[in-house]
């Protein structure tokens, strides 16, 4: 199945000439072959300050690779209880497309940070570049 899937973006990317009609088309993808990543009914929402408990057992500050993993080992254990904080809204799940992150480029998404200027790099860019920071669930590992 992947295949004919590569075939097809090949064949549309050389039709259409332009990478906007190719990331419409692999959102349609996301939506029709992962329906859980673009359900929002079903996914983590925050909680709001009223239903949080007053202590925890484990405190978790970041949902990025290493933080939502470690959460969701943690809280396997029923006796323990775990929050797990992150600074940013809910990513859009066209960020389940790694190329999309520098068009979401600046956003809410990210810390917005930039790099330092340099002949070596960034040339094109004389006050640096986006160094893109998820700041929503797991949106940095989908930029590593």
């Amino acid at each position: 199945m992947s295949s004919v899937i590569q075939c097809l973006a090949t064949q549309i990317a050389q039709t259409l000439w332009t990478t906007d009609w190719i990331l419409i088309f692999l959102q349609t993808l996301i939506v029709l072959y992962r329906p859980d990543v673009a359900d929002v009914e079903n996914r983590v929402r925050p909680t709001p300050p009223p239903s949080l408990r007053s202590n925890y057992d484990f405190i978790i500050i970041g949902g990025g690779s290493a933080g939502s993993v470690l959460a969701n080992r943690l809280s396997e254990n029923e006796k323990w209880s775990v929050l797990l904080l992150e600074a940013g809204p809910n990513e859009p799940y066209a960020t389940d497309i790694t190329i999309m992150s520098t068009r979401l480029q600046p956003s809410s998404l990210f810390w917005n940070f930039t790099t330092l200027p340099s002949a070596n790099y960034c040339i094109i860019q004389e006050i640096g570049c986006n160094w893109g920071h998820g700041r929503v669930l797991h949106l940095d590992n989908e930029n590593n």
